[in-house]
């Protein structure tokens, strides 16, 4: 449940929380940032211009061009972050992507997106918060192709649009910075030497049979940026430069160098045309240079990876417990993941996601492993992954090197993970969001407190369907566990506040969407707020919506005990229309029951429109 969705019960319990905790608050703002905001929506603002980088000048013979060009092609302003408050993806944008199915009631601008939809739309939103770069590319190019009319955002030539206050096109933009997590994209990725992508380039660019977006990394896989190449110039010797449109310098080109002998590249890029500090380069062995088509995005709707399959319904939604993982991507010459023909992907291509959102330059790491010892994450400062049949998956995002979000992870289903909140390098506090994305469900923990050198341990369950959430030692929390179930009739959004939980605390939150049951067990939690005679004190809400009604049912309690080592369960799939719903709570063991109503909240009972991404 997005902050967007909270009910007013919640909002008020959250501003009740504040009060009972101390929490860090930090902010990365800069004056990079100020501009942006200007740039896009204040009074005077300006389209950038190509700065103090001097154009690159080919001095050898051009062998391919399909005859882009940057300041006729490419965007006249720079690729920005999320701090310059952009319109990102909105319901008219996932309808657009995955169909109707994205929609529990209302169609076009009055869709209300189902709760797994809105997460997974937060997240994609919350991703582009280095840059939206692979979204200047794929929008441009298709532009460029006549796939998408730049006239319907402002002009016909690409240079000629306007950003300042164009909201359909941030917003367009965002749509394709999405792509790049999409199977039909990644399924035909290219990855290769440095000279297996030359060949690739220098054969598509004279057919003009596809149009590539490259992504960049460094050699040791960070700070993934997407630029767009045009052209080949052969300047003999082996040695040839890759001319591109990089959407961090408007207007110019720039050149990534390669040489087929020593099978190398390099690039020299920045945060902006005054900045080029940061180095880019890679050999056979890095393979940090690769290739994502941009056809697939002119093939209209996708396959939807967080809807459920109608053959897992059940009920209370769809199951997270069949099928396998694919990495999605494949090197040159190797077969390419399909996705389903219907509106989700296939039971094969399924999987979980897991994305950590906090500050983009101030962020904690995660570490996966399974029981058998295999790791994936940022460890001592370095990509690993030997977890099999997991993908991390890196976002092409950067406007500023220094602001790169965390990967995201796609874990195969049925495989429980022990994931670390590292905050080892932190330099100051940070408060994060971890989210797990299923085929139809979804849960989250938020309002995760870390300081530097803190680390907080979560265990996911094999199904996807929940977790075991640790907290650190010396910090007390006070978290938002959040759930949400697509279901084949209604689907489900819950939000539960655990106020005053203790440092070192544990808290179990279990989504059983083939019984309808969502359970909360605390018996690792310690402590509660003082008054409350040894109860742990909570704030629970769960909004409920039919398929096809716009009304949103909010039911909620604002202050429910329970006590260490009791077992609260809402039997949600089994609801009666115009009865409240109850919470079963006792000892794990069915010992000592009671029940809590959670009364209905009419305030918070709306129809309309959900789309604040």
């Amino acid at each position: 449940m997005s902050a967007s969705r909270l009910p007013a019960l919640l909002l008020a319990a959250l501003a009740l929380a504040a009060a009972l905790a101390l929490a860090a608050c930090g902010s990365s703002s800069s004056s990079r940032h100020t501009v942006q905001r200007s740039l896009l929506g204040g009074a005077g603002a300006q389209n950038t211009s190509a700065g103090q980088s001097p154009p690159y000048q080919p001095t050898g013979s051009i062998v391919a061009d399909d005859g882009f060009r940057p300041n006729r092609d490419g965007f006249a302003f720079e690729n920005y972050a999320n701090s310059a408050g952009p319109q990102n993806l909105t319901a008219v944008e996932m309808q657009d992507l995955f169909g109707a199915q994205v929609c529990a009631a209302g169609s076009g601008a009055s869709c209300q997106l189902t709760p797994v939809a809105q997460e997974w739309m937060d997240t994609e939103n919350g991703g582009m918060a280095g840059g939206h770069c692979f979204g200047f590319s794929l929008a441009s190019l298709l532009i460029f192709k006549g796939a998408l009319k730049g006239s319907i955002f402002g002009a016909d030539q690409t240079f000629a649009l306007p950003i300042v206050g164009n909201k359909s096109l941030q917003s367009k933009i965002a749509e394709e910075f999405v792509y790049q997590d999409l199977a039909a994209v990644k399924g035909r990725q290219v990855k290769g030497t440095p000279s297996e992508i030359l060949d690739r380039l220098i054969s598509t660019l004279k057919d003009r049979s596809e149009v590539y977006t490259i992504a960049i990394f460094k050699a040791d896989g960070t700070g993934g940026h997407a630029v767009t190449p045009y052209a080949v110039e052969d300047n003999g010797a082996g040695k040839y430069h890759l001319l591109i449109y990089d959407n961090n310098f408007p207007g110019i080109t720039r050149a990534i160098s390669l040489d087929r002998n020593a099978n190398t590249w390099s690039y020299i890029g920045g945060i902006n045309p005054s900045d080029t500090s940061e180095l880019y380069q890679g050999d056979a062995n890095t393979k940090s240079l690769s290739l994502y088509p941009s056809s697939p995005a002119a093939a209209g709707s996708q396959p939807c990876p967080f809807c459920a399959a109608p053959s897992a319904a059940s009920a209370g939604g769809g199951m997270s417990t069949t099928g396998a993982s694919t990495t999605g991507a494949s090197t040159t010459g190797a077969s390419t993941t399909d996705a389903s023909s219907s509106g989700t992907v296939g039971a094969a291509a399924a999987y979980n996601e897991l994305t950590l959102a906090g500050d983009p330059s101030n962020h904690a790491h995660l570490v996966l492993s399974d029981a058998s010892g295999h790791h994936a994450g940022v460890i001592n400062g370095k990509s690993v992954n030997d977890l099999p049949g997991v993908e991390v998956s890196s976002r092409l995002s950067d406007q500023n090197w220094a602001e790169a979000p965390e990967p995201t992870y796609r874990l195969p289903l049925r495989t429980p993970y022990i994931v670390t909140i590292d905050g080892t390098n932190l330099k100051k506090p940070d408060t994060e969001k971890l989210s797990l994305i299923g085929p139809g469900d979804y849960v989250s923990i938020d309002d995760i407190k870390l300081s530097p050198g803190e680390k907080d341990k979560v265990t996911i369950f094999g199904d996807g369907s929940g977790f075991i959430y640790e907290t650190a030692g010396r910090q007390d929390e006070s978290p938002l566990l959040a759930a949400g179930v697509d279901g084949p009739k209604a689907t489900y959004g819950f939000a539960i506040k655990a106020l005053g939980v203790k440092g070192g605390s544990k808290i179990n939150l279990n989504l059983d969407t083939k019984a309808g049951e969502l359970d909360l067990g605390t018996m690792g939690t310690r402590g509660g707020i003082k008054g409350t005679g040894g109860y742990g004190v909570y704030v629970f809400s769960e909004s409920r919506q039919v398929k096809g009604d716009p009304h949103v049912h909010v039911f909620g309690n604002s202050q429910l005990l329970i006590k260490r080592g009791e077992l609260a369960v809402l039997d949600y799939g089994h609801f009666k229309v115009g009865h409240n719903p109850r919470l079963l709570i006792g000892g794990a063991n069915g010992s000592n029951p009671r029940y809590e109503t959670l009364k209905e909240d009419k305030s918070s009972t709306a129809s309309g429109a959900t789309t604040t991404p």
